[in-house]
């Protein structure tokens, strides 16, 4: 349900980051702890090796304990009497970024199923679900977590062999909802006429700056009722 929940808010734009600095060492640990029983149950090793140059990250830390926690179930659903690993260093894609690794010697699977795994409600075929249930959320929604923070995901699989996430965040995760909402306050020159327009529709709110600019109004533009007010 939660994560029905979660997919929903993602989809309606009301999911909104929560970034703060943290302690990235203890955050490290404290998913290792979590995650340990679950891993340990299908008999499977987990490896935890991290950068320890990467001491403090600013970003939604409840997002990337949820990214992490899903990734590693994941690996531990579908590993048996194997290794998981997690391996996290400074980004070898992203400039001031921080790569999150989790690999496993678990079933794998096959290019067409590699296609289709970040789609929501969608798991890799009916055998998959038959055996080992869930609901084909956990991935749809560490993807949309990521790439909220700036970051992405990418994954490599062979079946009978394992599959190997790799997930990608900015070191300092900055959140675009309320940059662009500064910047527009910003830009407000206090002798013109100001147009404050509230839709949740981008086409709209182009057409509407279109339309008032041409007219010589100043605009400021909200999504949302609340962002709106504090405008």
């Amino acid at each position: 349900i939660n994560d029905i929940l979660d997919l929903s808010k993602v989809e309606s734009g009301k999911m909104e980051l929560y970034i703060e600095e943290f302690d990235f060492p203890k955050v490290m640990t404290e998913i290792e702890s979590t995650i340990k029983p679950l891993v340990e149950k299908n008999n499977n090793t987990l490896k935890l090796e991290y950068d320890s140059e990467i001491k403090i990250m600013t970003a939604d830390v409840t997002k990337i304990r949820q990214i992490m926690l899903n990734l590693l179930s994941n690996s531990s659903k579908f590993t048996n009497d194997g290794t998981i690993t997690m391996h996290v260093s400074k980004s070898a894609t992203m400039d001031n970024a921080v790569d999150f690794v989790i690999a496993d010697t678990g079933i794998g699977m096959s290019a067409e199923q590699v296609e289709k795994v970040f789609k929501p409600f969608t798991q890799a075929d009916e055998k998959t679900t038959r055996k080992f249930g869930g609901t084909g959320l956990g991935l749809t929604i560490t993807k949309m977590f990521a790439e909220m923070m700036g970051g992405n995901i990418d994954l490599t699989s062979i079946q009978g062999k394992g599959t190997t996430f790799t997930v990608t965040i900015p070191k300092l995760v900055i959140d675009k909802k309320k940059q662009s909402t500064e910047m527009i306050t910003d830009a407000v020159d206090e002798n013109d006429y100001t147009i404050l327009v509230i839709d949740d529709d981008d086409n709209v709110q182009d057409m509407m700056k279109k339309f008032l600019e041409k007219q010589g109004f100043s605009i400021l533009q909200a999504k949302s009722g609340e962002d709106g007010l504090k405008l």
